[in-house]
């Protein structure tokens, strides 16, 4: 699934030659909702995540919860709370669990990973939304421009 933009060209006028173009365009975030239901420990690897992704911000919903003592963790395989930190996680009630990161100023992937949920201790059945926000800069820098709508002479000062 490609990021969501909004593409566009403009013409600088006069700061540029007649003619010349800035071509520009606008993305919007791309949010990714997964829904889990808990028995036990244990993990699951849930989205692969490709170099040159940057994780803006990352929420736990519990909707069904958990019993006293359980331990949530999201990271990645390699670090289990890369975003979010089981001491962050009040997993025994109902509601936002946490939106604070574990990487408050977002995390950036320099090389392809997995994302993984990872419960401790064991715990009867619940339910986690895992919301994330996030830019694939990859993608964003491979997409083209919309169309060629101001080259028709239009021009945005």
């Amino acid at each position: 699934m490609a990021q969501p933009q909004i593409r566009y060209k403009r013409v600088h006028s006069p700061a540029f030659a007649d003619g010349e173009l800035d071509r520009g365009k606008s993305y919007l975030e791309r949010t990714e909702v997964f829904e889990f239901t808990t028995s036990g420990s244990g993990y699951t690897d849930f989205l692969f995540v490709p170099a040159g992704t940057y994780i803006e911000k990352a929420t736990l919903l519990i909707t069904a919860a958990l019993d006293t003592g359980a331990l949530l963790d999201l990271g990645t395989d390699g670090n289990e709370d890369a975003l979010i930190d089981n001491g962050d996680v009040t997993v025994d009630a109902v509601g936002v669990a946490t939106s604070e990161t574990t990487a408050p100023d977002g995390l950036y992937f320099e090389d392809d990973d997995y994302l993984r949920l990872t419960v401790g201790n064991d715990n009867s059945q619940g339910t986690v939304i895992v919301k994330l926000r996030f830019w694939d800069f990859a993608a964003i820098a491979d997409q083209g421009y919309h169309s060629d709508f101001f080259e028709s002479g239009f021009t945005i000062e």
